[in-house]
């Protein structure tokens, strides 16, 4: 029998709560307490982020009740809690569903794009290639040296077929660059997306 996240969904009824999914660090606490659990050193460990600010969240998790204290972990001194998602599914009924669900990454990586583009560049260059299709590149000024980032926008025509291997292609990618920066140090958003135009 296929899996149904949504029948066994806990669902929000509160708009502190739903607000929390809103949040990317806290959306991503709860999403990686789902269904396993785990101590504060080891959210540490796993995301990048220092204990204190994961403490605070956490907390302000388990008084939204999202999370609980699940266990504890016996060790020389006071026992280590043990954190734990109240779910492994959560429905958000859209009368509080605070923008799209993907809104606030949006803006931080839009800010993040901004904030480090802008004093290495010169211009936008918009062209033909030699093989006619449309481009556009961003032009540096030979600044000093900027973080890595990339913006790729591209018009395609696609068959449902094609979208949907599209999809699965970008999926692939994610997982692939996952699983080859396990250990990295900083923090990369990252975000692939793709819809029918809503002009012809």
């Amino acid at each position: 029998m296929p899996d149904d996240p949504l029948s066994r969904a806990f669902k929000i009824r509160d708009a502190g709560a739903a607000a929390a999914f809103s949040d990317p660090l806290r959306r991503r606490v709860v999403l990686l307490l789902a269904g396993r659990e785990r101590s504060l050193s080891e959210l540490a460990s796993t995301t990048g982020w220092e204990l204190k600010r994961l403490h605070y969240h956490v907390a302000t998790l388990a008084k939204l009740g999202l999370v609980v204290v699940s266990g504890r972990r016996a060790r020389a001194g006071r026992a280590v809690k043990l954190y734990r998602a109240v779910a492994d599914a959560f429905f958000i009924p859209v009368d509080l569903v605070d923008g799209s669900p993907g809104a606030a990454m949006a803006k931080e990586l839009r800010d993040a794009l901004a904030r480090i583009a802008d004093p290495a560049r010169e211009g936008v260059l918009y062209y033909l290639s030699k093989e006619g299709k449309f481009r556009m590149q961003p032009i540096g000024n030979g600044g000093p040296k900027q973080l890595p980032t990339a913006e790729c926008w591209r018009v395609l025509r696609l068959s449902t077929t094609e979208a949907s291997r599209l999809a699965a292609e970008m999926d692939a990618c994610l997982k692939a660059a996952a699983e080859r920066s396990r250990g990295a140090t900083r923090n990369y958003l990252v975000h692939f997306a793709f819809a029918p135009r809503l002009m012809p």
